[in-house]
């Protein structure tokens, strides 16, 4: 989230934004950008493709009552897909 504030831009863009992440819809938020042609713009998404991996659906683990802390999760994500 800290990126996605040195966008810039538009609050209500970047709330849509953010609230996307929030459920794991990675695509859908980045696609809120399709029409801002920016070198911000261009490396978050270069970031947020080159750590896409660690991006989790943090909404779907705190309706499970599982921590949301950053750090856990990916953790608890890291695991499952590594056994």
């Amino acid at each position: 989230m800290e990126n996605l504030e040195k966008i810039g831009g538009s609050g209500q863009r970047l709330a849509r934004v953010k609230a996307l992440f929030w459920s794991g819809k990675v695509p859908e938020a980045l696609k809120e950008f399709d029409d801002w042609d920016h070198p911000r713009v261009d490396n978050f998404r270069a970031y947020v493709t080159k750590h896409r991996h660690r991006i989790v659906n943090y909404s779907y683990y705190q309706a499970e009552g599982i921590s949301i802390g950053s750090g856990e999760v990916e953790s608890t994500v890291h695991r499952r897909r590594h056994g």
